[in-house]
């Protein structure tokens, strides 16, 4: 049977549909579509002036636009001006606020703005819907007061309860009350639009986006204050007249970062609505700003999350924080190089008409990104020098730099006639001497004096090539004796800074500031309860065994069982030297209990290594973490050892059988712990289950014993007493450190001492100490009782 033409075609294009249909849905490195109004920011609106006839032209031109949005805009074609206006505004304060962060709120293209990161609900999501919505209410507010919407006037607010009655409240204020409204009519028209089914993804964001759209349209409506201006003769102030103002726009950025930090995580719940994720925090208030989904690290470029990376941003090598080369380079190192930098100084006009200046040469020092200069430490350190005729600081293209001038000496170089005009020029340029890119985080050698002065010797030149003949060169005279080695005084001043630079880097490279939990990278963390007072990452052994002596989370876990080992170290040198006139065979009993010590100096040092090191990188973290877990299983192995040894002395089969079985299951637990899964922070509960298990194996030895002796004696000369108090030191300080307790109930309070971490390894300590202490009696009774296995000696 043929089929028509016209059904083939019909069948043909379905066909096409069904392939690019699935080439969309596979594909997420597609464009994203100009779907936000915040395209109006990098898209300048012309003035509706120039659309006299009617109001669909502008309209229609606009991109972004949701239907709803679309009907606004006809019905108030004025405003469209500053809606845009207020967009720029509050994408260039979110610049600024996260200019040191790993994402910047860097745009993309002028359609999507800032790309696929706004696909993700997360923090950076949050943020910028609320400091957009700001931007439209501050610049729709200012725009009334000044009388450039037909639409709205001088604020109408009423007069402050608190304004003293002589002063007058009037004045033209800014209508924050207008600005709201119609800010969220604008900005919330696309999400009330959606209609997505209760309980979904997208359900959820609509909602998220909401609850940001109001909390900045609220920080700028509650911190507009009351602004007064005084009349009177001769500023008597004798009147005053008052009126509602929009605060200062760099404050509400402010106020949305904070909110931005302690952003609270939501889910959306079984009614549809989002709820905490986390319901032992405070409900967030209309002011808080939420989200749904983490963040990415941001730290490589990522088209699908839409992430840039960090690849070649600026950083500030001395720095702690998110703006310091370890956490913006994301511990991949970063490039330092040196550059020239020459700058007019003291210039002078002559009449008439050209500026004659000097002209300054300095070295610039950018290591991918702002290097404090030496002036700024020493503002830091509270030692910074009145006179700065020697160093200044001058923002370079790349970021701060050190500058050695030679402006305030006789010896500076001078610049021919500058004809033009009166303006300051600076000149930059990079050398190939003293630039270059480091590898592997390691910068170049720093230029000698000598190497600066021959690079010199061609600007001298030229500078001598472009000299007026009416303004006559200030010549440099040297002689054998000014400075050493041959240098100028600027030389000299040159050479003894470098010098003072790298001792004053040298005192700031073994400082830094504890950061919260937030700012943490992934893999650093592990416990959300400690909400401060964490370690940065410190890709140097050196800095890490530094960071025992500061107080910050690590502290008392390190201390803890740092003492805990050199006490066992201690304690096992005296017990193997001790006569053995003490024991009834010594040459067994010295290795059995030698077994023990080992098994506990080995958890120990572990753990006190893993505390402290575990900032360094990723890949050290990981190592010394499965060293720790390492340890627990020698120590609990080892502790059986003594106990089987004397409590079955006379059942040699049964002791080696429960010596067999208890080398397998620490050994098990050992390879388990080699996993990389087995360290993440949601399989907290499985390490503690394991170890526990372990522990708990002795059981069937136990209930052996206590069979085979009787009761009375197990408690008495088989001291059951002091093993059960062990036992139970060890199942309680697991289960401490496996509920997070008491942090989980105080977050923030036990941040320093005293949380579930420092309990756990205490309880470690003093359980090894009593176990020992059992095994110490149980040693003498065998000793009393002799080498012999009679009836009545027995234990």
């Amino acid at each position: 049977m043929e089929t028509s033409p016209s059904r083939r075609r019909w069948s043909s294009a379905g066909q096409h549909l069904l392939l690019a249909a699935t080439l969309i849905s596979c594909n997420p490195l597609l464009p994203v579509d100009a779907n936000s109004w915040l395209s109006l920011a990098m898209n300048p609106i012309q003035r509706p002036e120039m659309y006299i006839i009617g109001t669909q032209p502008l309209c229609s031109q606009l991109t972004g636009l949701s239907q709803g949005q679309r009907k606004l805009c006809q019905l108030y074609q004025d405003h469209m001006v500053y809606i845009g206006e207020g967009a720029n505004t509050g994408i260039k304060e979110c610049q600024y606020q996260f200019r040191q962060r790993r994402w910047n709120c860097s745009t993309v293209d002028n359609a999507s703005v800032f790309g696929r990161v706004m696909q993700i609900g997360s923090r950076e999501t949050a943020f910028t819907y609320a400091i957009s919505a700001a931007g439209v209410v501050n610049a729709v507010s200012r725009a009334c007061r000044e009388g450039e919407l037909s639409t709205c006037g001088c604020s109408r607010a009423a007069r402050p309860g608190d304004l003293p009655r002589d002063w007058l409240w009037g004045g033209c204020g800014d209508n924050v009350n207008y600005g709201y409204r119609f800010a969220r009519e604008f900005v919330d028209a696309r999400e009330r639009e959606k209609n997505y089914p209760l309980g979904s993804v997208e359900h959820a964001r609509t909602m998220m986006n909401l609850k940001n759209n109001e909390a900045g349209r609220q920080s700028v409506y509650n911190l507009a204050n009351v602004a007064c201006k005084c009349h009177g003769v001769s500023g008597s102030c004798s009147l005053k007249t008052c009126w509602l103002q929009l605060p200062d726009f760099r404050r509400v950025g402010e106020f949305l970062k904070e909110k931005y930090d302690s952003a609270a995580a939501m889910r959306i719940g079984r009614k549809g609505k989002l709820e905490q994720v986390d319901k032992r925090f405070n409900a967030p208030t209309p002011e808080d700003l939420v989200y749904i989904d983490q963040s990415p690290d941001y730290c490589l470029k990522n088209e699908t999350t839409g992430s840039m990376g960090t690849l070649g941003r600026l950083c500030n090598k001395t720095s702690e924080g998110m703006d310091g080369c370890e956490l913006m380079c994301c511990g991949r190192g970063y490039d330092q190089f040196k550059t020239y930098k020459h700058e007019r100084c003291h210039c002078k006009f002559h009449w008439c008409c050209y500026v004659k200046c000097r002209r300054a040469i300095g070295v610039a020092e950018v290591t991918d990104g702002v290097v404090l200069t030496l002036l700024e430490q020493r503002k830091t350190q509270g030692t910074a020098r009145k006179d700065k005729s020697l160093i200044s600081s001058t923002p370079l293209t790349r970021g701060f730099v050190l500058r050695h001038r030679g402006c305030g000496s006789s010896a500076a170089d001078t610049e021919g006639t500058n004809t033009e005009g009166l303006g300051g020029h600076t000149e930059s340029s990079k050398d190939p001497h003293l630039g270059g890119h480091a590898h592997n985080g390691q910068s170049r050698t720093r230029p000698t004096a000598l190497e600066l002065q021959k690079k010199a010797e061609p600007v001298d030149k030229e500078r001598d090539g472009i000299e007026s003949s009416s303004s006559p060169v200030e010549e440099v005279q040297r002689t054998p004796d000014e400075g050493f080695m041959g240098m100028t005084p600027l030389l000299q001043a040159h050479h003894a800074m470098e010098k003072m630079e790298e001792f004053v880097h040298k005192v700031w490279e073994g400082r830094w500031r504890v950061i919260p939990h937030d700012v943490l990278p992934e893999w650093l963390k592990d416990n959300e309860f400690l909400q401060h007072g964490h370690r940065p990452p410190m890709p140097s052994f050196r800095a890490c065994f530094r960071s025992i002596f500061r107080i910050h989370t690590e502290t008392g876990n390190i201390w803890t069982h740092l003492l805990g080992c050199l006490f066992f170290v201690c304690l096992g040198i005296m017990y193997m030297f001790r006569s053995n006139m003490y024991f009834a065979a010594p040459f067994q009993e010295k290795i059995v209990i030698g077994i023990f010590f080992i098994g506990a100096i080995l958890c120990l040092s572990f753990s006190w290594l893993f505390h402290t090191v575990y900032c360094h990188s990723e890949g050290v973290s990981r190592v010394f973490s499965k060293l720790d877990y390492s340890g627990i299983a020698f120590l609990i192995m080892g502790s059986f050892v003594p106990w089987l040894y004397y409590s079955f002395y006379c059942s040699p089969n049964p002791r080696l059988i429960y010596l067999v079985v208890v080398c397998i299951l620490g050994v098990s637990a050992i390879v388990v712990s080699q996993c990389d899964f087995f360290a993440k922070p949601q399989y907290r509960g499985v390490r503690a289950g394991v170890f526990v298990g372990l522990g708990l194996s002795g059981v069937v030895p136990t209930l052996h014993f206590v069979i085979t002796e009787g009761l009375l004696r197990a408690t008495t000369m088989g001291q059951m007493g002091w093993l059960l108090l062990m036992a139970t030191l060890y199942i309680a300080g697991a289960g401490i450190y496996a509920a997070r307790i008491p942090e989980r109930f105080f977050p923030g309070k036990c941040d320093i001492w005293f949380h579930s971490h420092q309990l756990f390894h205490i309880l470690v300590v003093a359980g090894a100490f009593v176990h020992f202490h059992g095994v110490s009696n149980l040693q003498a009774f065998r000793y009393a009782a002799g080498a012999g296995c009679e009836v009545d000696n027995a234990l």
